[in-house]
């Protein structure tokens, strides 16, 4: 769920999905500004639908 400190999906296992795994829409993207961006995944949920399962 994408709970800071708990999650493993961190810059550098990221930078080894290119070589793992064809999931390009999970690689890390530069921005115009040259930071890397880390896209969120079509499975994870927004804060709302988090909220919706803890009731």
């Amino acid at each position: 769920m994408d709970v800071t400190g708990k999650t493993k999906d961190n810059v550098k296992a990221r930078l080894d999905l290119p070589k793992h795994c064809r999931r390009s829409e999970l690689h890390i993207q530069e921005s115009a500004n040259n930071k890397l961006l880390k896209p969120k995944a079509s499975y994870s949920f927004t804060m709302e639908q988090k909220r919706k399962i803890c009731e």
